[in-house]
């Protein structure tokens, strides 16, 4: 637009100059449309200018909005980190307290000499209760179980199965109300089949429910039981002397990608293989004695 209005300029002093008709005029007329179209061209070159400065404006602006949207990113993530070390930090305190419990309940067998070993189990939850409904990130408002199967075969099929020996739940029941796993049928089950972890993030799945769930559901069961972990209790020689299974209403809290409730369990279970093994060692160290 500035350089059709300077054109123009020139065209009209061009004009005037010829009707002056002598030598002025044409000088005029030579220094007029000069002075013009420079001018037209400098004013084109600072539009030019202009719409580069204003388009390097915009880049950085723009450019600063995605910093600002990273830094904010950035800034969101650091405090998710943030809690997830505290979390963790506090699952790991609770747990440590638990296994010191643990610790002080085996010097208390070496000492006294227990000789059932399902009655030391029992004991081991019981004193280690809050801390370990605490590292499992169990929650108030949460269904959860904890609770040690023992393998035991049935007389009647020959076939192995779990019995309840020893529980903490959120709704306490007595331990023969507890269900009996068949070896290979449940979480529990194919964990003794297994012999091997079993983690199921959530038990209404329909990939999952028909070969980890209960063959017979109970009135709650959807409700109360939505992801499980089940580790075998292993001794010396491999062979499971039964299955410690965790439970929560909640989905994904035991997954495989989240191991930190799962590796909870895991560290129960052989607590509890150790306990066991203490346990038989001491109820044995008499008859060594004497046999000697």
């Amino acid at each position: 637009m500035a350089f059709a209005k300077a054109l123009g300029g020139a065209i009209v002093i061009a004009g005037a100059s010829r009707e002056a008709g002598d030598a002025v005029g044409a000088g005029l007329q030579y220094v007029g449309a000069t002075i013009v179209f420079v001018s037209a061209i400098l004013i084109l070159a600072a539009d030019d200018n202009a719409s580069k400065l204003l388009a390097k404006a915009r880049i950085a602006l723009d450019r600063a909005k995605e910093q600002e949207s990273e830094f904010e990113n950035q800034a969101r993530h650091f405090a998710e980190v943030e809690n997830l070390y505290e979390t963790e930090l506090a699952r790991l305190s609770h747990f440590q307290a638990a296994r010191d419990l643990v610790r002080a309940l085996f010097e208390d067998v070496a000492l006294d000499g227990a000789s059932d070993e399902t009655e030391v189990i029992r004991r081991m939850l019981l004193q280690s209760r809050r801390q370990l409904f605490l590292a499992h990130g169990f929650e108030m408002s949460d269904y959860y179980t904890i609770c040690v199967y023992e393998r035991v075969v049935n007389p009647a099929t020959s076939k192995a199965e779990l019995h309840c020996r020893a529980h903490i739940r959120a709704i306490d029941c007595a331990l023969t109300d507890a269900r009996v796993w068949k070896e290979g049928i449940g979480a529990p089950g194919v964990a003794l089949a297994r012999r091997a972890e079993v983690i199921v993030s959530d038990l209404l799945s329909p990939d999952v429910a028909s070969l980890y769930g209960p063959p017979e559901k109970k009135q709650n069961d959807d409700e109360r039981y939505r992801s499980v972990v089940a580790e075998p209790i292993i001794l010396d020689g491999g062979e499971p002397w039964g299955v410690l299974v965790s439970s929560s209403s909640k989905k994904d809290h035991f997954s495989p990608q989240a191991r930190s409730y799962v590796d909870v369990t895991e560290s129960l279970a052989g607590m509890i293989a150790l306990a066991i093994k203490l346990t038989r060692a001491k109820r044995a160290a008499p008859k060594i004695v004497a046999a000697q």
